[in-house]
């Protein structure tokens, strides 16, 4: 892998602006927010549900899960071939 510089929360939270996948955030608090990932920004990320739209900070949130399976935008070669199957993010580093 080269040393692109890959951002995977950015490219994360993009692919469930994108996908308008509907997620479940979990908050340090234990508070589960769901809805509509709609914009963010290096400190916060927007949600919106049922017409409210909600601004979290990103220091607040333990885990962002989506409610339906994304496209594995990670697990693809660099020269655009097939998806192969993914790999611990660990092993990744280590061959950098």
């Amino acid at each position: 892998m080269s040393r692109m510089g890959i951002n995977i929360q950015e490219t994360f939270l993009n692919l469930c602006r994108r996908e308008q996948t509907r997620c479940i955030v979990y908050l340090v608090n234990g508070v589960q927010l769901r809805g509509v990932i709609t914009g963010f920004d290096n400190f916060t990320i927007l949600l919106e549900d049922e017409n409210r739209q909600q601004i979290v900070y990103k220091h607040a949130v333990t885990t962002v899960q989506p409610m339906r399976r994304l496209p594995d935008v990670f697990t693809s070669d660099e020269e655009g071939a097939a998806p192969r199957s993914a790999e611990p993010l660990e092993t990744a580093l280590e061959r950098e």
